[in-house]
């Protein structure tokens, strides 16, 4: 009976055995599964992009100056206002330029009358000079003071034609059709243009299309193409993409602090008046795209497994059949989120792991240590 009692003892002892072995590299297998952050591969779309920040500014912008000093005696526009060519904005006061017109006016009738003198007597000294009645000398002076009669006419003639044009510039008007986006003046001030032309207007000729004045670091520029699809938001809208195209890349650099950039203009629609002058855009100018391509997450291929080193090669790591496998691949265009396989033993619905689980990693280390 104690043999048979000892036997008995024994199987029991296997039996507990059996099955804490058996459950503890089940757990231990479940743990592994579970240490792991894992995604599964699937089909989408990449866009390979270059980020930037820009201005929004209307296509086309004239600004309008005086040209002429004086008082602003009428301002016949405002912000926002919608102009057509040639209409009257604004009116310096005109008694200084009409005053000069008239003066010079004035002058020119002088000089014509001393043309006319001039004219009468070389008629006179020619008739006599025929006749042989006056000499040479004579004749010779009456030429020379008839020419510079018609000089000092024509001369006079000129002063008062830019006194006319000054006059003229008096009245400030709208060299296009447009809307007004800035006013610089108001009634009473007074503008003075001797040593620089004074902004008094600006008008943007079409706001139904608006322009990105994006700068683009010189690594990245070669990647930049006229024609070139963009896409951008505002923070007046953060939920609202805008679509617009590179319209031009400029070859003048821009060097600051030893860091070359260069102007990218986009033009982009505005039909719906959403978009305003001096917004700030946030531009993804679009250098590559794909539709519907097998692409695995960034991190995929930056993990590599603790234990592992990392290889030079592109390769990610697959969790299957409760164990690691390494699969080298080629990649295509990224989007800084995923990459394009472009070659590699994936296909779709593989779990790639894309990084630790802390709390999968403790449980992980908890068994091994009990074991």
């Amino acid at each position: 009976m104690k043999r048979m009692g000892f036997v008995i003892a024994a199987v029991v002892l296997a039996g507990a055995g059996l099955w804490w072995i058996t459950h503890r590299f089940t757990d231990q297998n479940s743990s592994n599964a579970h240490q792991y952050l894992t995604e599964a591969v699937a089909r989408g779309g990449v866009v390979a992009s270059i980020e930037a920040m820009g201005s929004l500014e209307p296509v086309e912008l004239v600004r309008i100056g005086a040209q002429v000093s004086g008082r602003i005696i009428a301002v016949h526009v405002d912000f926002n206002d919608p102009v057509v060519k040639n209409q009257l904005l604004a009116q310096i006061d005109p008694s200084v330029p009409e005053a000069t017109l008239n003066q010079n006016t004035a002058q020119l009738a002088s000089r014509k009358a001393e043309l006319t003198r001039a004219h009468a007597v070389y008629q006179r000294i020619s008739v006599l000079y025929r006749q042989d009645f006056v000499s040479t000398r004579q004749y010779d002076q009456a030429q020379r003071d008839l020419d510079v009669a018609q000089a000092e006419v024509d001369r006079a003639q000129y002063i008062v034609d830019q006194a006319r044009v000054n006059l003229g510039y008096a009245s400030i008007t709208s060299p296009i059709d447009g809307v007004v986006v800035t006013r610089e003046i108001e009634e009473g001030q007074t503008v003075a243009s001797q040593f620089e032309t004074p902004v008094l207007f600006t008008i943007a000729r079409d706001m139904e299309h608006m322009q990105i004045d994006a700068q683009i670091p010189e690594v990245d520029i070669g990647k930049v193409k006229r024609g070139a699809r963009v896409t951008f938001e505002v923070d007046a809208y953060p939920d609202e993409t805008f679509d617009a195209h590179v319209e031009q890349v400029r070859l003048d650099p821009v060097v600051e602090q030893n860091v070359v950039t260069y102007h990218v203009i986009a033009e982009a629609g505005n039909r719906d008046d959403k978009l305003l002058p001096g917004m700030t855009a946030h531009v993804h100018i679009i250098t590559h795209e794909r539709a519907d391509v097998l692409r695995v997450p960034s991190a995929a291929l930056r993990f590599t497994p603790p234990e592992q080193q990392a290889a030079e090669d592109a390769a990610v790591w697959v969790w299957s059949d409760d164990r690691l496998r390494r699969i080298s691949i080629e990649t295509g265009i990224s989007d800084g989120q995923y990459f394009e396989i472009v070659h590699g033993n994936l296909v779709e619905d593989d779990e790639v792991v894309v990084g630790m689980n802390p709390n999968g990693s403790e449980t992980s280390s908890r068994f091994s240590i009990g074991f």
